[in-house]
């Protein structure tokens, strides 16, 4: 205190943290396009084949200005891991995988740590070929589309909260080399078919009124929907990983396809001591998804455009497993398995009243 300026224990300082905003900073810029062409196959039936894409420019993201520096040898002996021969340069110092060292000391500012900035020189692109065939028949209608799809960028954040969704900061492994992230963000899956249908079942709707009442104005609908997998970024858990997110990848990703091993967990090692690992984000192809979803309905005329409906609707019809949630995470104790999965069958029965 200024009151008593001589109060207090010495010790060492402690490093700060700051919040930076750069100077110059470019908002972010999103091109979009697309070609559509349809054609009408037959009398009711168009079908429709497109082309859509886009296009980001800086993409804003986290980085650290003060990222500690490479370093050409270990700040102190007796570093590296058992076998591992030395080198003449290091991304950072093999000593702060053991925990001898402090990032801080290697900094480019030293008393300092953390420096967050904000990064806006982020990209990506999306290419899709999308097919559609539609079929139009008084009150019935049917559709089938299909999507093919690729999405790559250099800012992506690929982790999840408990509710599936993609939450965590846009940084890098190393933040002087964004470029290093390009990949599949968490959000790609590159196949995706969805078939939709209601079918007003045409019989008895004008018979007897106690046939029609009890017979007709039903209809049958539906959808099916299946998804490619999700792309998953091999991560890195380990207690010496360092500065290093993310692994080695020394052989190509195979799917097992298993719940203790959805994938070829060999595929992935730990980098060496002072080393970033040099697997790419979005090497791993999560679970697909499939749903079948069922519903039957019937109007119940009362008077003018007043109606009741009662509806008998299943979700999920085929109670099909529809696995989520991989373990890509080196280190961790559920490394490959699979932890969670979507909702089983659901029956639902409504009664709703329209005017």
């Amino acid at each position: 205190l200024l009151s008593n300026g001589i109060a207090g224990a010495s010790r060492a300082p402690t490093t700060q943290t700051l919040d930076n905003n750069p100077f110059h900073f470019v908002l972010q810029q999103i091109q979009s396009y697309s070609l559509t062409v349809e054609h009408q196959v037959i009398t009711n039936m168009i079908a429709s084949l497109a082309y859509a894409g886009s296009q980001g420019r800086h993409l804003t993201g986290s980085a650290d200005d003060n990222f500690p520096l490479p370093v050409s040898a270990p700040s102190t002996s007796n570093c590296l891991a058992l076998g591992q021969g030395t080198s003449s340069t290091y991304d950072f110092d093999p000593c702060i995988n053991i925990g001898v060292s402090s990032g801080d000391y290697t900094r480019p500012y030293l008393g300092y740590s953390l420096m967050t900035d904000e990064y806006d020189e982020g990209m990506s692109n999306y290419n899709s070929l999308q097919a559609g065939l539609k079929y139009v028949i008084e009150s019935s209608q049917f559709s089938v589309a299909y999507t093919h799809s690729k999405t790559l960028t250099t800012i992506a954040r690929h982790q999840y909260n408990e509710d599936e969704e993609i939450v965590g900061a846009a940084t890098a492994q190393n933040p002087r080399d964004f470029h290093a992230e390009y990949g599949p963000p968490a959000q790609d899956f590159p196949n995706n078919i969805t078939a939709t249908w209601v079918y007003s079942i045409p019989y008895f709707s004008h018979r007897s009124k106690p046939v029609s009442l009890a017979l007709g104005n039903w209809s049958f609908g539906g959808i099916f929907l299946h998804q490619s997998g999700f792309s998953l970024s091999p991560g890195l858990t380990t207690s010496t990983a360092g500065l290093a997110t993310r692994p080695n990848q020394v052989a190509p990703v195979n799917k097992l396809g298993t719940l203790s091993e959805w994938f070829d967990t060999s595929t992935f090692v730990a980098p060496n001591y002072g080393f970033f690992g040099n697997a790419s984000n979005g090497t791993i192809r999560g679970p697909g998804y499939t749903s079948f979803n069922v519903s039957l309905n019937k109007t119940f005329p009362i008077k003018d455009r007043l109606n009741a409906q009662f509806r008998a609707e299943a979700y999920n019809v085929a109670n099909h497993p529809n696995f989520e949630s991989v373990d890509t995470g080196l280190g961790d104790g559920s490394y490959g398995h699979v932890y969670s999965a979507g909702d089983p069958r659901i029956l639902e029965l409504a009664l709703k009243i329209r005017f």
